[in-house]
């Protein structure tokens, strides 16, 4: 019938300048490459098989019987734009679309209905060009007459497509299975539906309703929602208290049995302990129309959190007793909290807590015995009752800039006053061991702060750098006496 994008496959397509259907030109077409031609294929009154020739500079090319066109049934069809659900006083658009006539239309009458208890026709407007409207409305019975044409003089339009009238609803009323929002047509009466062609005859196309949709104007309603809720923390929680909220009752129009769900702005599960601090609870209850309800809930719980932290020092040689002050940053939501800790090291392991902490959600803790360890950074997780953070510490970081180098080789060398790393109360080849093990490593970055690279670790420094950097103890490490501390007074102190 026409308006069919074909695709033609053959060789030496280049510069083609006609492609023809039984020698009716192609709406359109476009040389993809040498070997394809997309076109459009033309109207054609008349069915069956058609020739289908390609011209280009060096001749014309064809193919017999290559294209087969079906006569197409006139069809006058209403399609709507009305989305999946629609509240009261939304404007839904429809178009009434007449295809597959294959005789120019000159004009036709639509006879259209509707239920007006849900829908009130707002405007009657022309469809595609040729075609002009004039309509009569009676909105109380929910009819319409629309008397489209073309241009007076006009030849009528051949119609593969075309919409002949546009419509415009308010959406008054409706139902959740959408029963009443359907607008169909008059087949019969004083004022059929119909078409007249060029020649005066009567085009009598098959009708197509549209389809009926969704009028859902409420959202859910949500009752009986717990009260907010106040709560000391209760013993053995660490800043957690247990309680149970009921749950809200939700009640739809269109969508019985529905029910609410409930999310903690912690994130946790409704069934889980509450932390301290205010937790919010959104109850939201959905329809399938997508309105949406929500109602609230606070829980409020004091007052303060407990981190325990097991930390080792790597490495061998550790002193069965040994304390260290150790200092400690611990990263949550509202912000980083800053401590300094005593720890009691057995062998090289100790455990402790921190027990006057906000009440937060913490995720990361940082850990460093200062001038002695470079800085490291742990994930803290939820043992239940208290945070837990557990990490290993890096001996060597004598000269506190979080990398283990040549700098602290000297501190170790000049017997800097940290460098019984081992804690046994004596600076020995055991001390110089752990920095040697270490040497090249890098401390971490602090939790919640802008990530600080340290210092890429020396190999060597000369001992005037080391004045200007304020570090002139350490040039008795320049065993040798050349004005360097480096690997040569490395391997001569350890032979």
């Amino acid at each position: 019938f026409g308006g069919t994008t074909v695709t033609l496959t053959g060789s030496n397509f280049a510069g083609a300048t006609a492609v023809k259907f039984g020698g009716v030109s192609a709406t359109s077409f476009s040389v993809v490459s040498a070997t394809q031609i997309s076109a459009v294929t033309p109207f054609s009154a008349a069915s069956g098989a058609k020739d289908v020739s390609v011209t280009t500079p060096i001749g014309t090319s064809t193919l017999p019987s290559a294209f087969n066109y079906i006569a197409a049934s006139p069809l006058l069809a209403i399609s709507t734009n009305a989305a999946a659900c629609n509240p009261i006083g939304s404007a839904v658009d429809m178009d009434v679309t007449l295809s597959g006539v294959a005789s120019p239309v000159v004009a036709g009458q639509i006879s259209l209905q509707w239920d007006p208890s849900k829908l009130a026709i707002a405007s009657v407007s022309s469809g595609d060009v040729p075609f002009t409207q004039v309509s009569s409305v009676n909105q109380a019975a929910g009819t319409a007459v629309v008397l489209t044409t073309v241009p007076p003089g006009g030849d009528g339009a051949v119609v593969q497509s075309k919409v002949v009238a546009r419509l415009r609803f308010t959406v008054i009323g409706g139902a959740c299975d959408g029963s009443g929002t359907s607008v169909g047509f008059l087949s019969s009466g004083i004022l059929p539906t119909q078409f007249t062609d060029g020649f005066g005859g009567k085009i009598v196309p098959a009708l197509t309703g549209s389809t009926g949709f969704v009028v859902d104007d409420g959202a859910p309603v949500i009752s009986n929602v717990p009260a907010n809720q106040y709560a000391q923390a209760q013993a053995g929680e660490n800043g957690f208290a247990v309680l149970s909220l009921g749950t809200p009752t939700v009640t739809d129009a269109c969508a019985p049995g529905l029910t609410a769900t409930g999310t903690r702005s912690d994130g946790r599960a409704l069934s889980a302990a509450w932390p301290s601090g205010t937790t919010t609870v959104t109850w939201s209850a959905t329809d399938p129309c997508g309105n949406v309800s929500l109602a609230y809930t606070t829980v409020t719980v004091n007052p303060s959190n407990t981190m325990d932290f097991q930390v080792a020092w790597s490495g061998t040689g550790f002193s069965g007793s040994m304390s260290r002050s150790l200092s400690l940053t611990m990263f949550g939501g509202l912000g980083t909290q800053s401590r300094t800790a005593s720890a009691n090291a057995s062998n090289g392991n100790a455990a402790f807590s921190v027990s006057d902490l906000p009440v937060d959600s913490y995720t990361c803790a940082t850990i460093e015995d200062s001038a002695r360890t470079l800085r490291r950074r742990v994930s803290v997780s939820d043992a239940g009752v208290n945070w837990s953070a557990t990490g290993a510490l890096i001996s060597g970081d004598l000269i506190n800039d979080e990398v283990i180098d040549v700098l602290d080789w000297g501190a170790y060398v000049v017997r800097n006053a940290n460098a019984d790393l081992n804690g046994d109360g004596v600076i020995n080849t055991t001390d110089g061991n752990l920095i040697l093990a270490n040497f090249g490593l890098r401390g971490d970055s602090v939790c919640g702060g802008s990530f600080t690279e340290p210092p890429a670790p020396r190999t060597e420094i000369s001992v005037s750098d080391l004045v200007a950097m304020g570090l002139p103890e350490l040039a008795g490490a320049d065993l040798n006496g050349d004005g360097w501390v480096d690997g040569r007074d490395m391997d001569m102190f350890q032979n």
